[in-house]
């Protein structure tokens, strides 16, 4: 017979789950679970329940999701607290695909929009604002840089011309 803790577990994996895909491509959705708190509860639950690597896999698989949306979170102390719950996570479950996947997609959002702004600045731009930190916006972001370089390009081309 099961014990409390674990089925406990099992009904926490199943709602984690559910809120997860709730999530996928639903920005409102990322905002109300965010607004209420769901990355801090995931967080506590990688943090403390590290012996069960389903409730692990769906958790992560959750934050992957959240960190998918334009609107999540970008706190210092949040990304911080994240990724070193995330490094003590690929040392325990270094040998399961699905836990360090989703670790790499976490990171791999985290950084992307991390790096952009901080290459968008270097250039002299702006950096995206909360709301165009998604891909598809970075991507047009980027694809208007390089319009607008080339634009530029072409008229120092046309002033140094030898007409």
């Amino acid at each position: 017979s099961l014990t409390n803790d674990k089925e406990d577990d099992i009904v926490l994996t199943e709602i984690i789950t559910s809120i997860g895909s709730l999530s996928l491509n639903n920005d409102e959705i990322v905002r109300i679970l965010i607004d209420n708190g769901l990355l801090e509860i995931l967080l506590n639950v990688i943090e403390k329940k590290r012996k069960n690597a389903k409730l692990i896999e769906c958790s992560t698989r959750s934050i992957k999701q959240l960190f998918y949306s334009k609107l999540s979170p970008r706190k210092r102390e949040t990304i911080k607290r994240l990724l070193s719950a995330l490094i003590l996570l690929l040392d325990e479950f270094n040998n399961d695909e699905k836990i360090i996947e989703n670790i790499c997609y976490i990171i791999y959002n985290i950084s992307a929009v991390q790096y952009y702004s901080s290459a968008m600045m270097i250039i002299g731009m702006d950096p995206p604002t909360k709301t165009e930190s998604n891909n598809s916006n970075l991507n047009n972001s980027m694809y208007k840089t390089r319009r607008k370089r080339k634009k530029n390009n072409n008229n120092s081309e046309m002033l140094f011309s030898s007409n």
